[in-house]
């Protein structure tokens, strides 16, 4: 049965952004020099004006919950909008949970109104991804 495959396995969710941006620099890896924003913004929906942080939310909700009617252990890095995550302490969470996926949720925008539809990012070969590249 695949829920029976699923039992036991951790999926950590993590909503994109928050109310407000944390744009105090943190590195970008352990050990890096190179610095980024702890938080941005995010965008907002064309017509809905909509913030990301809170359409990732939403969908982040539903996700886990299709996956707890599954088997899986969900943790979620947040469950409100008003915190104050950088990316690095994201990161923290799922790996203290020792998370089999980390599943990051966003709701990227662009200013071509013609641009829509899905994107997948997963992790580039460095020193930090080169583990779970594969």
């Amino acid at each position: 049965s695949p829920r029976r495959s699923l039992a036991g396995k951790v999926v950590v969710i993590d909503p994109g952004h928050q109310s407000k941006a944390d744009l105090s620099r943190e590195p970008i890896g352990p050990g890096a020099a190179e610095t980024k924003e702890k938080t941005a913004g995010g965008s907002s929906g064309v017509k809905s004006r909509t913030p990301e942080y809170k359409i990732t939310l939403a969908i982040s909700k539903l996700l886990k919950a299709k996956l707890e009617a599954n088997g899986i252990k969900v943790i979620m890095t947040r469950t409100t909008n008003n915190v104050n995550l950088g990316n690095i302490k994201r990161a923290e969470i799922a790996n203290k949970a020792h998370a089999d996926l980390f599943v990051r949720i966003h709701t990227d925008g662009s200013a071509n109104i013609k641009v829509n539809g899905v994107s997948t990012l997963y992790p580039a070969f460095n020193k930090w991804a080169a583990p779970i590249y594969k």
